[in-house]
């Protein structure tokens, strides 16, 4: 004999219903509020992907600037109403040379008081192959800089790079479960030995993003905040000469589609109310197999 189906019940249907209500709760994107900072570490990308050609100590090794650099430095402009009195003092010889920091009104104008870029121009071509030490009595600028060394080659400063090739795309993190947005911008400079040599040497990568200036090594690239329109590129000589600037549209910039981490983002959103969400889908389980039962008494199994 067979067995009978049992009877459709609305407590059925609002069970589904709720049932569903509650997947889509799971499944939507969590606020950021949700994340835990425990957990989730600092994944923003630096104010500058690049590094100084400045050593931190006069112990370290500092990569050779050419003879007609301009080092530079980053740093926030703390006191506009100090002057800027900054010189390179040659470590084994009794001799100064005299520093103007290009940028600094730029720095000091700035209301948020963030890190800007400062170029460093000497008065005069530096001795080839010697050490300087950075020496301050006045300055307008927050950063431990103060006493740091530089070191110079033989030579003249290279030319700006080629940057036909650089690429730039839209990347999903890994941390996608602890808040705020996913994406970010990830751009990649061509690779050479050129460019090698030229970020050995304290050459940078100038990137517009949204009005906002970013460096980015030339052998490296860097990570940046996510953006909906292009970017421009500009590579900058240890001298300061600018090159071709490279504008890279919004449409020539792919987003990532992968989502990663989807085990970790679904597991945060299985909150206490999603899973009391779940319980009129126990219940109609729980019931319709009741039904079965009282249907098998009835006829007697």
């Amino acid at each position: 004999m067979s067995r009978r189906r049992a009877p459709l019940r609305w407590s059925h249907v609002l069970a589904c219903v709720t049932s569903l209500v509650a997947l889509g709760v799971m499944l939507s994107p969590s606020p950021a509020a949700a994340a835990d900072p425990y957990e989730c570490g600092e994944t923003g990308p630096m104010r500058a992907n690049a590094w100084s050609p400045f050593a931190s100590g006069p112990s370290d090794n500092p990569s050779p600037v050419p003879i007609d650099a301009q080092p530079w430095i980053f740093a926030e402009c703390a006191e506009p109403d100090q002057p800027f009195d900054c010189v390179l003092e040659h470590t084994t010889l009794k001799e100064v040379v005299e520093l103007r920091a290009e940028g600094l009104e730029e720095a000091c104008d700035d209301p948020f008081q963030t890190a800007h870029l400062l170029r460093l121009a000497p008065a005069q071509l530096l001795r080839p192959s010697s050490r300087y030490t950075l020496r301050c009595e006045s300055t307008p600028l927050f950063a431990d800089y103060t006493g740091a060394t530089l070191a110079t080659r033989s030579t003249r400063s290279a030319p700006p790079i080629d940057l036909l090739g650089a690429k730039a795309e839209l990347v999903r993190r890994d941390d996608t479960c602890c808040g705020g947005d996913p994406l970010h911008l990830v751009v990649t400079p061509p690779e050479s030995d050129e460019a090698t040599a030229f970020a050995r040497e304290g050459g940078v990568i100038e990137l517009l993003l949204e009005g906002d200036v970013w460096y980015l090594r030339p052998d490296r690239g860097g990570e940046l905040p996510w953006t909906e329109e292009g970017i421009t590129l500009t590579a900058i000589a240890a001298d300061g000469t600018r090159g071709e600037p490279l504008e890279i549209p919004a449409d020539a910039i792919p987003e990532e589609l992968v989502l990663n981490n989807f085990d970790c983002a679904l597991s945060r959103r299985l909150s206490g109310s999603a899973l009391w969400l779940l319980m009129p889908l126990f219940f109609l389980r729980w019931s319709r197999r009741r039904a079965r039962r009282r249907e098998d008494r009835r006829r007697g199994r």
